[in-house]
C-alpha cells in the first residue's frame, strides 16, 4: 500500500473482501459513493472527541456544543470527499442525520460512559509497535483510554442501527485485542488490561451501550496469529472478490469489480 504500517481497518477490510482492499488501499481506486453511515460514525467519533478532550481541561460542554462538534466534523469529511455523492439510507438526509446526531448525544451525555470512574489517559491516541517479528508495525487510533484501580480501560466507540449482542461482541473483539497488545507497552508490567465497546445506537429512542469484551483466555500472540495469515495472502498479491449480497450491494467498488456478477 505504500504505507510503512498496516492498520486493522486494512486488516478487517481485506478479511472482508480482498478484491475491495486492492481498490481502495493498493490501486487508489476512485469510489462511486460515499456511505453516509461511514460519515455519521466519523462526525460522531469528533463530537465525543471533543466531549472527552474538554473533560481533560475541566470543562463540561453543551449537547448544543457537541452538535456543532458533529456539524463541522460532517462537512470537512464530506469536503474530504471531492465530489463525490454521498449515498444515503432510505428517508435520510444530512438533516435527519443531524438530528439523530443530536438525540445521541443527548442520551451519550446524561449516560455512564459519558463520566468513566478514574483518570483520563488519552483520547484519540495514536499507538503503533511491532507485535511479531514476521509483521509489518501495526497502527491503532484508539478512542479512550483511563485507569482505576482495576488497571487501565481501553474503549472503541462504534455507532449502530441495533443493539449488540454478545455474538456481535464476539466478532468484533479483535479489534480492541490488538489494542490491548499495543497499549501493553505503556503500562508497567502485571497491570491488568480491561477492554471495552462504547456503543451508540440510532434507534428512534436512542440508547448507549457499555460492553465488556471477554480476554481471559488470550495468550499475547493471539491477536498477531490473527492477522499474520490475513498479511501473509496480501504480500502475495491475493485480490479475489467475495461475494455477498449484503457487502456487495454496500461497496463503493462494485460498478468496475469482476466478481459482482455472481451476487
Amino acid at each position: 500500500t505504500g504505507r510503512r504500517y498496516l492498520s486493522w481497518s486494512q486488516v478487517n477490510s481485506f478479511r472482508s473482501c480482498p478484491r475491495a482492499f486492492a481498490f481502495k488501499y493498493v490501486e487508489d481506486a476512485p469510489p462511486a459513493f460515499v456511505s453516509s453511515n461511514l460519515l455519521f460514525g466519523g462526525a460522531m467519533h469528533s463530537a465525543l472527541q471533543a466531549w472527552f478532550e474538554n473533560r481533560f481541561e475541566g470543562t463540561i460542554v453543551t449537547v448544543d456544543e457537541l452538535v456543532q462538534a458533529y456539524r463541522v466534523a460532517w462537512h470537512e469529511r464530506l469536503e474530504e470527499q471531492d465530489g463525490v455523492p454521498v449515498r444515503y439510507g432510505k428517508g435520510e438526509t444530512a438533516d435527519t442525520l443531524a438530528q439523530k446526531a443530536k438525540d445521541m448525544l443527548e442520551a451519550f451525555a446524561t449516560s455512564p460512559l459519558a463520566e468513566p470512574v478514574g483518570d483520563l489517559i488519552a483520547v484519540e491516541e495514536r499507538l503503533s509497535g511491532s507485535i511479531a517479528d514476521d509483521l509489518p508495525d501495526l497502527l491503532a487510533i484508539v478512542d479512550l483510554i483511563w485507569a482505576d484501580d482495576a488497571g487501565l480501560h481501553v474503549l472503541d466507540f462504534k455507532t449502530s442501527r441495533s443493539k449488540w449482542s454478545d455474538v456481535k461482541v464476539a466478532e468484533a473483539r479483535d479489534q480492541v485485542r490488538l489494542y490491548s497488545r499495543l497499549a501493553s507497552s505503556i503500562v508497567e508490567a502485571g497491570v491488568d488490561i480491561h477492554l471495552h465497546f462504547g456503543v451508540l445506537v440510532k434507534t428512534k429512542t436512542p440508547t448507549v451501550q457499555k460492553l465488556d469484551v471477554p480476554i481471559a483466555a488470550d495468550t499475547e500472540d493471539a491477536i498477531a496469529d490473527v492477522i499474520r495469515p490475513v498479511w501473509h495472502a496480501m504480500t502475495l498479491g491475493v485480490d479475489y472478490g467475495n461475494p455477498s449480497a449484503t457487502a456487495c450491494s454496500g461497496c463503493p467498488f462494485r460498478g468496475r469489480c469482476p466478481a459482482v456478477s455472481s451476487v
